[in-house]
């Protein structure tokens, strides 16, 4: 009988990792995209200007190549 309970605890155990895995999960993936991107900056004057920032790739001069 004593076993019986250990199983049937075990199980609530699991259940309740599950749970809270999961809702931890859903917290992770609301926190992330709800962050929204700030791309704007303060120039040397101190106003407030959208950076532009190139990904691309750095175009080259002859002098260089």
């Amino acid at each position: 009988m004593a076993s019986a309970q250990v199983k049937r605890r075990q199980e609530a155990g699991r259940r309740k990792l599950e749970e809270f895995r999961k809702q931890k999960a859903e917290r992770e993936k609301k926190n992330n995209t709800a962050q929204p991107v700030d791309n704007t900056v303060a120039d040397s004057d101190g106003e407030v200007v959208v950076a532009s920032i190139s990904n691309g790739p750095l175009s080259q001069s002859a002098e260089t190549s």
